[in-house]
């Protein structure tokens, strides 16, 4: 997860997920096989993530990871967040992996 770098120039202004780096002859790529994607969360709509993010990564080491969570817990909070939302988990976990695009699209 890369702040803005805000000295570096317009092109720098929001905050960018990287996805898969390549850092060495051990990275593992996405499984499409590619390296180093990004996710620029440069529209308006996802400005509101900004001070959720600042904080995420305020108090944490660099190398460390964003959420610490043993897979399994990480699938009971996300079941939980479904169960408030009134969606059963696996409609949830679908909406996260495919709702992206979709809004994108429709806007």
């Amino acid at each position: 997860l890369v702040p803005p770098l805000l000295a570096a120039g317009a092109g720098h202004r929001h905050w960018t997920l990287i996805m898969h780096e390549q850092e060495d002859e051990f990275s593992k790529s996405s499984k499409t096989g590619v390296f180093d994607e990004s996710l620029i969360l440069d529209l308006d709509k996802y400005h509101f993530l900004a001070p959720a993010l600042a904080k995420l990564v305020a108090d944490r080491a660099l190398a460390a990871p964003l959420i610490d969570l043993p897979p399994g817990r990480l699938s009971h909070v996300l079941a939980s967040i479904g169960s408030w939302l009134g969606m059963s988990p696996s409609s949830l976990l679908y909406q996260l992996r495919h709702s992206g695009p979709s809004i994108d699209f429709a806007d």
